[in-house]
């Protein structure tokens, strides 16, 4: 009966570190593990937002700037002088078009030196351009494919390449007002050297990409070339195609990615930021998950440090159930 009661003991000091201390350990510990899981992805969400804002705000900066440079261009004399020209008048039409490129055109290549190129095309079907001789490719121009579509005066088209070098056409609409209503189109050509070198350094990761597709699901701008002015992976359209900016974790060959996006009404491109997302909680799950081994080895010591007081316990109390037993006996001495 003694002997059942010593083993009561220790079973209720097990019971009461169980139930006061353990249970509430794990619980808490599970809470804890899961709220400082999506505290971490969250906080690498934000960090990724932020430099995916502050990359658009770069590229608007950037396109507004060239607008500004290349605007005023527009109301020019001779500019407006060329759109007004008749197709049949041969000697006024070559020597406006020279004077174009010397006064005009000229200034603005050695301007702006991402400009490559700059173009005017006129309603009744002429061009002045620095571009008529070198640019492969440029006689079977699209013009009806380059004009701004809607209401929009300016489109941002498809990259392409030149000499080895990615090249975007920005297509203005012109309208001179005068007798006939001239319209035309005003093309510039600019290297996106600049723009790629800047964006391939946001973020800090190197296995994550930031890219850039266009309104029309093709891919603008990409660390890897070959994929430039291919189509957009299908997770795009699923999560991405109807949405102005988010995030979201997406499973991709078994490896978490991280994906931050944001669109710019300004040139109707979506600006993707993908980042493994071990690459952004990598040493705050370390820390994370070295917090948790603290915890339990903490906890195996209580239970040895527990464990041991109640075998000293138990073996005192043994001890003292055989002196019980000999003094009842008659056979215990005091020396």
């Amino acid at each position: 009966m003694l002997n059942f009661k010593f083993k009561s003991i220790r079973s209720k000091l097990i019971l009461l570190f169980t139930v006061f201390f353990l249970l509430p350990f794990i619980l808490f510990g599970f809470i804890w593990y899961q709220r400082s899981t999506k505290s971490i992805e969250e906080n690498a969400i934000a960090s990724a937002q932020k430099s995916i804002q502050q990359a658009n705000s770069y590229l608007n900066y950037y396109f507004n700037d060239l607008e500004r440079s290349t605007l005023p261009y527009i109301t020019h004399p001779l500019i407006q002088a060329f759109m007004n020209l008749p197709p049949d008048d041969v000697y006024q039409r070559f020597y406006i078009t020279a004077q174009i490129q010397n006064q005009v055109i000229d200034q603005i290549i050695y301007g702006k030196k991402e400009i490559y190129g700059f173009s005017i095309y006129s309603g009744n079907g002429m061009m002045a351009s620095n571009l008529a001789s070198t640019m492969d490719g440029w006689a079977s121009r699209d013009l009806e494919r380059l004009q701004p579509k809607g209401q929009r005066k300016v489109s941002y088209n498809n990259v392409r390449w030149e000499n080895q070098i990615p090249i975007l056409t920005i297509s203005r609409t012109l309208s001179i007002k005068s007798e006939q209503g001239s319209h035309g189109l005003m093309l510039v050509d600019i290297r996106l050297n600049e723009i790629s070198a800047f964006i391939s350094k946001i973020g800090s990761s190197q296995t994550g990409s930031t890219w850039i597709a266009n309104g029309e699901g093709v891919i603008m701008l990409h660390p890897d070339q070959s994929r430039i002015g291919t189509n957009v992976p299908d997770w795009y359209n699923d999560h991405i195609n109807t949405r102005d900016k988010g995030a979201f974790i997406l499973g991709d060959s078994g490896v978490k990615k991280l994906i931050v996006f944001e669109r710019s009404p300004l040139t109707e491109w979506t600006l993707i930021s993908e980042v493994p997302l071990a690459d952004l909680t990598g040493d705050l799950f370390a820390l994370r998950n070295l917090t948790i081994i603290i915890l339990i080895a903490v906890t195996c010591i209580s239970l040895l440090v527990l464990g041991g007081f109640s075998l000293r316990l138990t073996n005192s109390l043994t001890k003292l159930r055989g002196l019980m037993k000999r003094a009842g006996s008659g056979a215990m001495s005091f020396s």
